[in-house]
């Protein structure tokens, strides 16, 4: 089973955990001051990371099936047809290159990324834009993983882990480096 394969299977999965919380409404109270207003009687991040992953699975079966095959299939919006597309990605995984089956198995992970976040799942961590320059590309942006002291650049994919000294805090990243 390859690793785009894998991660179809874990997003089938966890679509059914965001399926089953998107009746339940959402408890957290907005962020800051809002104006006085009704809320939706639905779990309005749990339908958007499923309607998310829905329309992700499509457009990557579209893509993955035109580069494999030269033709296009258009699917419904049910349940079952995005079944049956993360099975034919699945399927058409072992086609494609494997620079190309990882960078795609990223973007479905990300997706189950998305629904673990979700506040009634909490299985992963959210992370928090810091406005440092990537010392590896320069980008200008890095992510920080407050509760593990996780780091990372989402541009060249570098991550490490802040290391507290007596008077600043650094990064040692995975490769050894510590700036």
């Amino acid at each position: 089973m390859t690793a785009l394969a894998e991660a179809c299977a874990d997003l089938e999965q966890w679509l059914t955990v965001a399926r089953e919380l998107i009746t339940q409404p959402d408890t957290q109270p907005a962020a800051g001051r809002t104006a006085p207003s009704s809320t939706p009687p639905w779990n309005a991040q749990a339908a958007n990371a499923l309607l998310d992953a829905h329309a992700m699975a499509r457009e990557l079966e579209q893509n993955i099936r035109y580069q494999v095959t030269g033709t296009y299939q258009t699917r419904g919006g049910s349940d079952l047809n995005t079944a049956r597309a993360l099975a034919a990605i699945s399927n058409l995984a072992e086609a494609i290159g494997p620079h190309e089956a990882g960078a795609y198995a990223r973007l479905v992970e990300r997706h189950v990324t998305t629904v673990m976040r979700l506040p009634a799942v909490d299985l992963e961590e959210r992370s928090r834009i810091i406005p440092v320059a990537c010392p590896r590309c320069g980008a200008a942006k890095l992510l920080l993983y407050e509760r593990s002291g996780r780091i990372g650049c989402p541009a060249c994919e570098r991550r490490g882990w802040m290391v507290a000294t007596v008077s600043d805090g650094c990064v040692q990243w995975e490769d050894g480096e510590i700036t």
